[in-house]
């Protein structure tokens, strides 16, 4: 029975974003499938490894030891002592000695927003990228934008690129007004609200975001929305702040850094609208749980958002606040439309789910074993 290591150091990280649940929700569907192998989870001693699924004949767990430079000394030593049939890096990097090996590469958005990063994370996230995509016998990428901007960029690996989506958690789908009601006084929400939710940085684009809200409520007659942001601050957050400021008392605008992940469906389900306003996502996973929690959706119309969204979201111009506050403003007019995209955002997200992104992977994973 093939053996296949997996680098699980993101998955049990404390402080996680899109690619750390990614690696876990994947890491958890692969452990579920009933197929011939056994699957070797590797992450840092000291971590908690309760998150991924417990160890049995089939999942092996590894705490490697060590500090500086995990991945290429303490993480290559591992495997050299206990060799894999292949090695599988969700959401890191593959050791310089390695053995065969996969990996997830889940966008380029340090070149196509350059500016959005510090040079120095630009400076990292290349290094790392280039390295990847030349020691992986196959990469995959969660939407189909992805391949067509690393192949346009990296023309010799297109022929190693397979395309595999991400799911949604069966934790997200609709819940109950008590239990939104609940959850909005706890953490001092008030309704109507627009959410949105991800890591505090530029590509976000929560300017342009906070700005709608405040045009829609200097516009309208009715009670006006609410702004909330649930996201962790990331690089260059103090220059997100500085030009959300502006625009925070007219938008109502409420920055929740520490929301629970068994928050977040109630956070969603309550929402009047779920906005991903981002100039840049190589997936957009909070899209398809907005969606699956019955919230009608807005999104940006770049990068792969159009494609994750499909028919179930409404577009607005990239980077145009008032092209979203009609957008909104369309929504509080038309009760009818929030309900037809509500509807159909449930049916949307009920396509896209763990067990058949593991599937999908692991076929991956087969595939790159047997390849001479």
């Amino acid at each position: 029975m093939p053996t296949i290591g997996i680098d699980a150091s993101r998955a049990v990280s404390n402080r996680r974003t899109g690619t750390e649940n990614y690696s876990l929700h994947l890491i958890r569907a692969l452990c579920d499938l009933d197929r011939d192998q056994v699957i070797r989870l590797y992450y840092r001693a000291g971590s908690d490894g309760s998150r991924l699924p417990p160890a049995s004949p089939d999942v092996d767990h590894r705490e490697v030891r060590g500090g500086r430079l995990w991945t290429h000394i303490h993480l290559a030593r591992a495997l050299r002592r206990s060799p894999v049939d292949l090695l599988f890096v969700p959401a890191h990097v593959i050791p310089i000695v390695h053995p065969p090996s996969v990996v997830t590469i889940h966008d380029l958005g340090y070149l196509d927003r350059a500016d959005d990063h510090p040079a120095r994370q630009r400076l990292m996230l290349d290094a790392t990228t280039r390295w990847n995509l030349r020691a992986a016998r196959r990469v995959i990428v969660p939407s189909a934008f992805t391949a067509s901007d690393i192949a346009a960029r990296f023309p010799r690996v297109e022929s190693k690129i397979d395309v595999v989506p991400h799911g949604v958690s069966a934790d997200f789908g609709p819940r109950s007004a008590e239990s939104i009601g609940d959850t909005l006084n706890r953490l001092g929400v008030t309704a109507p609200y627009v959410l949105s939710v991800g890591t505090i940085q530029p590509r976000k684009d929560y300017p342009t975001l906070a700005e709608a809200v405040a045009i829609h409520n200097r516009h309208s007659a009715d009670i006006p929305l609410h702004l909330v942001v649930v996201g962790r601050p990331g690089w260059l957050v103090e220059r997100v702040l500085d030009h959300v400021e502006p625009f925070r008392e007219a938008a109502r605008l409420s920055i929740l850094t520490t929301v629970e992940d068994a928050d977040l469906p109630a956070l969603y389900s309550g929402a009047f609208a779920y906005v991903q306003s981002s100039r840049f996502e190589g997936f957009g996973m909070p899209i398809l749980e907005a969606m699956a929690c019955g919230a009608p959706v807005i999104c940006a119309d770049s990068s792969s958002l159009p494609e994750v969204a499909g028919a179930a979201g409404m577009l607005f111009e990239t980077g145009n606040a008032q092209d979203l506050a009609d957008r909104l403003s369309l929504l509080r007019r038309r009760p009818d439309t929030r309900v037809t995209l509500a509807r159909r955002g449930i049916d949307r997200a009920k396509r896209f789910n763990w067990s058949r992104a593991a599937d999908a992977t692991l076929d991956v994973l087969e595939r790159a074993m047997n390849q001479p």
